[in-house]
């Protein structure tokens, strides 16, 4: 092919583009008939959309508060014998959405059945022995594969997990932008752009 016969450089652009959509479309259905099975708790409440996913995998889900070490993982999703267990750091204020987004983003991984990607554990090390030891002490039975949390995931993972967070607060109906708008001009678009993009609402 010569140089002349390549297509110009936005138009590849506009083609990944277009796949990328696709895909993402195509993930956003998978998700939304899991939600559709699963179903959303009225009004909303993270502990009983957590109860949901469990009933709807038959396996119990156990939420346990513990003091993560510094440098470690806001939660960790550890697949016992018999229960998932997420382990979520204490300093994290029940009620507050980042504790909710938290636990909505570990619900996620679980609700689609991921694995621990073994490249990453083997390259990054994230399991440390102030983890493991902080597991025995609040996991019964813990699991011989991988613990899972953020570091393990393979990037396609953990892009599923957020996107399946945000489905399932566009479905709650909560909103993770305060409503209150401190921003103008230039800014204002900004934000609206990123949060369309999101498929975010802003008021």
């Amino acid at each position: 092919m010569s140089i002349e016969d390549k297509p110009p450089v936005s138009a590849n652009r506009w083609r990944s583009g277009l796949r990328g959509a696709v895909e993402y479309r195509r993930l956003q259905g998978r998700i939304n008939d899991l939600l559709d099975k699963v179903g959303i708790p009225e009004p909303w409440d993270i502990r009983a959309f957590i109860q949901r996913v469990a009933d709807y995998r038959g396996r119990p889900i156990e939420l346990v508060a513990v003091e993560i070490p510094p440098g470690g993982p806001d939660a960790m999703w550890v697949p016992a014998e018999h229960v998932d267990v997420i382990l979520y750091d204490s300093t994290l204020r029940e009620g507050d959405l980042h504790w909710e987004q938290v636990l909505a983003h570990e619900a996620a991984h679980i609700l689609l059945c991921h694995r621990g990607d073994e490249d990453a554990v083997l390259a990054r090390g994230p399991v440390t022995r102030q983890l493991l030891e902080l597991i025995a002490k609040n996991v019964d039975n813990p699991g011989d594969g991988p613990i899972l949390f953020r570091e393990t995931y393979s990037s396609d993972q953990e892009t599923e997990a957020e996107i399946a967070a945000s489905l399932i607060w566009k479905r709650a109906g909560r909103r993770l932008i305060a409503p209150k708008r401190t921003l103008g001009g230039a800014d204002a678009v900004s934000v609206d752009e990123l949060a369309s993009i999101m498929e975010r609402t802003r008021a």
